[in-house]
């Protein structure tokens, strides 16, 4: 498994964690009310006066693709030392560009992807999840990820779908059997949502996450 699945792995987990413990109401999570713009076509944040000066150079260069790889190296390696901020819509607005240039490029789709999800920008990491998925449609670790961003985007029905092509495939997948569960929960099929996430308690990977599943198990009970 290379580092990049092993990543998409780790962030799976977290979804799930998120989806369990961010609603006022119950342990299975709504999406966020605020709407937060930070992966549109314009940020509508101001980026950094560093950043200017290099749009201004790459509009003037021929091999923009070489600055922009060189360029978003650099910016995640400066958020990784602690800078955010505008720092994080320099990197967005410098995925979008690289994306505009090279719209087949999944590893930068797949990164902006992740980043419009870790900011709660759920509609837009569904979009960028779905184009990902048009260039690599095997990889089941984003179509658990896809399916995450339509259960918080209200299409839950949808999300059983993409869930049960991953089970087809891999039945003892944990992340996909967890997501089902919370799928299946939000639109009221509670009997099943018992039995799959039950499937998925006997999968989990560490003792944490088998009390905060039990969680979720245990409040469907109250419905």
């Amino acid at each position: 498994m290379n580092i990049l699945k092993k990543l998409t792995g780790i962030i799976l987990l977290g979804a799930i964690a998120y989806l369990l413990f961010n609603s006022s109401t119950s342990l299975i999570g709504k999406a966020p009310t605020k709407k937060v713009d930070l992966v549109s076509e314009k940020p509508q944040m101001p980026t950094t006066p560093e950043h200017k000066i290099f749009k201004e150079q790459l509009d003037k260069s021929d091999k923009k693709i070489e600055m922009l790889n060189a360029y978003i190296k650099n910016l995640r390696q400066k958020i990784k030392e602690g800078g955010q901020g505008m720092l994080i819509v320099d990197l967005i607005d410098s995925l979008s560009t690289i994306i505009k240039l090279e719209p087949s490029n999944s590893t930068r789709i797949l990164e902006l992807a992740n980043l419009s999800f870790d900011m709660k920008v759920f509609e837009k990491s569904k979009k960028l999840y779905e184009d990902y998925l048009k260039i690599k449609p095997e990889d089941t670790f984003v179509k658990g990820k896809y399916a995450s961003s339509l259960i918080f985007t209200n299409k839950s029905k949808d999300a059983i779908g993409i869930l049960d092509s991953i089970l087809a495939k891999e039945p003892k997948n944990f992340s996909a059997l967890a997501f089902k569960a919370i799928a299946l929960s939000q639109v009221g099929d509670i009997t099943s949502a018992k039995i799959v996430g039950k499937q998925a308690m006997e999968l989990t990977p560490d003792e944490e996450g088998k009390i905060r599943f039990k969680k979720f198990l245990d409040s469907l009970d109250k419905n």
